[in-house]
């Protein structure tokens, strides 16, 4: 059976529903739960198939269920095996976000994950009222978020609940965080593990319970140029003991393995190839010919996307915090 490409009337190609009621949606479940076991480049060519817009070098492990009737995967995401995303509306996920293993992300509403964010292990996230979760956030192990509560009948009183739970951009939600439906939670935001979240949280704060918060400069300062310069070399450091390589210093030069780095705060010239750059000020950018990372920026050259490149973001991501993009504005 052909599947034939309709466009509306602005000339977009609609989406096509992989689920449906009837003999035809029992198929086309049947068969996405067929699915899980391929790998992942035959998963991700599926899902294009059916309509579903998926970005490049996107990773979707054997044994995940990822089902709705709209989903769309930007460039650089991971999601780990084990996992039921199943949702009665709209998926998305932002560019290099993560979606670890033991995740259950299920309900009639729509979830959508903001870029080079993160959910991790055995996060529960009820969609039936939607919920939305902002740029570069995350969840600890074990938290769970509710958009409705409460399955008692209404008619003996009891409340029904249903709305929508809405989280901001850098907000961190410790280990077995539990957020309620409806609750807002503003930008920049750090919870306590075992926290309960059942109101408005607002913007820039270390919440420590329901009637416990802290301005969020109370717990986090910036740092200084000689703290960023020790960051650089402990990350270089730790780098180089996991993957077993030697470290050393020599002059403005550190060395991991054969790789050397050199860390910058001002304007370099002439520029050396063979470097790889940690900036550690906001005000420069390296051309795009020499690798480099901007720590405050948390941009990378292109050129950082080899083998070795990889392995060091995926470090500093997983490590340290420092989740990297592109530039795509690099001078010549």
């Amino acid at each position: 059976m052909k599947l034939r490409r309709l466009r509306n009337r602005h000339g977009e190609k609609p989406f096509k529903s992989t689920g449906g009621t009837g003999m035809g949606g029992k198929i086309n479940s049947a068969f996405l739960l067929l699915s899980t076991f391929l790998p992942s480049f035959l998963r991700v060519l599926l899902l294009r198939m059916l309509g579903h817009r998926i970005g490049r070098n996107v990773h979707i492990s054997i044994l995940t269920i990822l089902h709705a009737p709209k989903i769309e995967i930007g460039d650089d995401v991971r999601i780990g095996p084990l996992n039921i995303i199943k949702c009665g509306d709209e998926v998305k996920i932002g560019f290099s976000s993560g979606i670890s293993f033991l995740v259950i992300i299920y309900g009639r509403g729509s979830f959508h994950l903001g870029a080079r964010s993160y959910v991790s292990i055995k996060t529960f996230i009820d969609t039936t009222g939607g919920v939305q979760i902002g740029n570069y956030s995350g969840t600890g192990p074990g938290t769970m978020i509710f958009s409705h509560a409460i399955f008692l009948p209404p008619t003996k009183g009891f409340p029904r609940v249903i709305k929508k739970t809405t989280i901001g951009n850098y907000v961190w939600l410790g280990g077995l965080n539990f957020v309620t439906a409806g609750s807002m939670i503003g930008d920049h935001v750090i919870s306590l593990p075992g926290s309960v979240i059942s109101k408005q949280v607002e913007s820039e704060i270390f919440f420590i319970g329901k009637d416990q918060e802290l301005p969020l400069s109370k717990v986090c300062k910036k740092m200084s140029e000689i703290e960023t310069r020790s960051l650089v070399r402990e990350i270089l450091w730790d780098f180089a003991q996991m993957k077993k390589m030697d470290f050393k210093e020599e002059n403005e030069f550190l060395y991991a393995g054969r790789s050397r780095f050199q860390i910058i705060s001002g304007p370099l010239d002439p520029l050396d190839p063979g470097t790889i750059y940690f900036v550690i000020s906001d005000g420069i950018r390296l051309p795009g010919r020499v690798r480099w990372y901007n720590v405050l920026s948390l941009e990378c050259s292109p050129l950082c996307k080899n083998r070795f490149g990889r392995k060091l973001q995926t470090h500093m991501r997983r490590y340290f915090g420092l989740h990297f993009v592109y530039s795509e504005n690099c001078p010549p």
